[in-house]
């Protein structure tokens, strides 16, 4: 069988739902991709195997009951270091926001929780998240899997360089959850091809990447002095 970190979602979710892998096992054979190649690429930047193993054994008892999981059961999936989730510092790359520790999740991580979804772990991003490489004084520089003296792209380089080396599912954040697109792609491609690729429609996580894109909107229409 092919590494299971090389699976694409519907692939492996289609295994795990499947009962030819477990849950534990994907999970497993994603951390041991992310410590055998992180240390070099620095793409995440926080992370615990034990809450990893233990969604993935919420996972694992809920297909053992009958249960439905959701259409990312078992997948494993990365969330941007500017994502609210809970327990964990949303930093955005700064150090004056090392102690901001999130209270609870965003909508994000609880729908892709919802969908069955393992969070893996947490990528890096520039301070603010805006620039277009991917490097901060926190949490240092993320290369680029292919050619380190290149930029992997930002403000997602490190959820870029993650799908890329660590996980062919999902590396996820905003403003697609990304799925490991680098945002100077996104800007230059369709919301809708986006969505469509990313197979978010059968995820069920149309409704809270529409909801940002909105929220965004109105945010911009305010700061230029619209109602």
């Amino acid at each position: 069988m092919t590494d299971l970190w090389r699976l694409s979602a519907a692939e492996l979710a289609a295994l795990v739902k499947s009962k030819k892998v477990s849950a534990k096992e994907a999970a497993a054979a994603n951390l041991a991709r992310l410590d055998a190649v992180n240390p070099k690429l620095n793409a995440v930047i926080d992370h615990r195997p034990e809450e990893v193993l233990k969604q993935a054994a919420e996972v694992d008892a809920k297909i053992a009951r009958g249960e439905e999981v959701g259409p990312l059961g078992g997948v494993p999936v990365t969330v941007k270091v500017n994502i609210d989730q809970e327990g964990f510092a949303n930093t955005n790359g700064l150090k004056q926001q090392r102690d901001v520790i999130a209270k609870s999740n965003s909508p994000v991580v609880d729908n892709l929780r919802k969908a069955g979804a393992l969070i893996l772990g947490r990528t890096n991003t520039p301070a603010f998240s805006y620039r277009w490489f991917t490097s901060n004084l926190i949490h240092g520089d993320t290369k680029n899997p292919r050619d380190p003296s290149l930029t992997p792209g930002g403000s997602s380089g490190g959820a870029g360089s993650a799908v890329l080396e660590l996980l062919a599912a999902e590396g996820c954040s905003l403003p697609l959850l990304q799925l490991g697109i680098p945002d100077r792609f996104i800007a230059h491609g369709s919301r809708e091809g986006c969505l469509a690729a990313a197979g978010l429609d059968a995820a069920g996580l149309r409704a809270s990447i529409e909801g940002w894109w909105a929220l965004q909107s109105r945010e911009r229409m305010r700061s230029a002095g619209g109602a």
